[in-house]
């Protein structure tokens, strides 16, 4: 069975040209081809990724969404009940009178001497006042 140059560079294999003269020719055919194939399958998986990446970011958005309508419809509850507080504090200390205090032991101050530090941190401190000197 003889096959002539001329008949294997006719016939093809898998879209390439079949030259077996020459390795060289061989080589470089086909690797050229599977170098496009390998270009379009790696241009398909980046494509693929970016889709999943996509999808899981819109998901991921959503839920952040979600997440954030419920924390303030916690937030408007938690304001609600401790303008609830407030209110029944005020009441409570409109309620206090002089002679509520001294039925309950309390007795009133009298002769009362007060103490200001002259340090250097005490003129950073919102507590204390700055002593100026005369």
């Amino acid at each position: 069975m003889n096959i002539n140059s001329t008949q294997l560079n006719k016939e093809r294999l898998n879209g390439n040209k079949l030259f077996l003269h020459s390795f060289s020719n061989f080589s470089t055919t086909s690797s050229g081809v599977s170098l496009r194939m390998h270009i379009i399958h790696s241009l398909f998986f980046i494509l693929s990724l970016l889709t999943v990446i996509y999808i899981i970011l819109v998901i991921s958005i959503i839920f952040n969404i979600i997440n954030k309508k419920e924390s303030l419809a916690k937030i408007n509850d938690l304001n609600f009940q401790v303008a609830q507080v407030e209110k029944k504090y005020n009441e409570s200390v409109s309620g206090l009178t002089k002679d509520f205090a001294f039925g309950a032991g309390f007795v009133e101050a009298k002769d009362n001497h007060f103490v200001s530090r002259k340090d250097a941190a005490a003129s950073l401190s919102f507590l204390y006042e700055k002593i100026q000197k005369k």
